[in-house]
């Protein structure tokens, strides 16, 4: 089988995936990731082959953007702010690769950053599966990843602190990715709350690269999750 997995962001972002794509080809099968060029060195040094899009995840962290977003871990307002506008400059080089360049895949994986690879599995429909580092998904026994840690206001709270960076993470991006996705993809726009709907309806498998012993499986989250 081959398949593309999409992960940008620092080293911490990607070698996860590395270290995923080892272990598939292993499996026998034929592996690709798809992130920065900048990674060529450390990707094929694992036996892997990498599908490169512009991008240097050293420059960008050491922009004022970044440092800015570094520096705002306390102040939630602050930090998604900064953390939208960094996403924001790392959608075009994604968006600039072309369908090229997972055209073979028989299965795409994604990270929470890599969400060029949902659209590409869309535009070909390929199977994909979306992957995580951080816990994620509706589930009312925690809040989402960035919530202030000293908000305890219960399941409610909880449930909708995930609605809540569904949206964070999509309407800030929603005009770009959809003007992508109409004039290189030739597809509709996606709905306006998102993909994540259509997602849980198709019953989309979702990894998460944490052991269950660190953050045991809510009830709540399905047998696909």
């Amino acid at each position: 089988m081959n398949i593309t997995i999409f992960t940008i962001g620092s080293r911490g972002d990607v070698q996860p995936y590395v270290a995923l794509g080892c272990r598939l080809q292993s499996a026998g099968h034929r592996v690709a990731i798809a992130t920065y060029a900048y990674y060529r060195d450390f990707i094929e040094a694992y036996g892997l082959t990498i599908r490169p899009f512009p991008g240097n995840p050293q420059e960008l962290m050491s922009s004022s953007i970044a440092r800015e977003w570094v520096s705002s871990q306390k102040n939630p307002v602050r930090f998604i702010r900064s953390f939208i506008e960094l996403t924001k400059t790392q959608l075009e080089p994604m968006f600039s690769v072309g369908t090229g360049i997972c055209a073979d895949a028989d299965l795409i994986l994604y990270s929470d950053l890599g969400l060029v690879g949902q659209h590409m599995a869309e535009y070909f429909d390929t199977p994909s599966i979306q992957t995580h580092l951080q816990p994620f998904g509706l589930t009312r026994e925690f809040p989402a990843v960035g919530s202030p840690p000293w908000l305890r206001l219960g399941g409610t709270y909880n449930r909708f602190s995930h609605l809540l960076t569904d949206q964070v993470m999509w309407q800030p991006f929603r005009s770009h990715v959809n003007e992508w996705r109409q004039a290189q993809l030739r597809l509709p726009p996606a709905p306006f709350f998102g993909p994540y709907r259509q997602l849980k309806k198709k019953q989309q498998p979702v990894f998460s690269a944490f052991s269950p012993t660190v953050v045991p499986k809510p009830a709540d989250w399905a047998s696909w999750h």
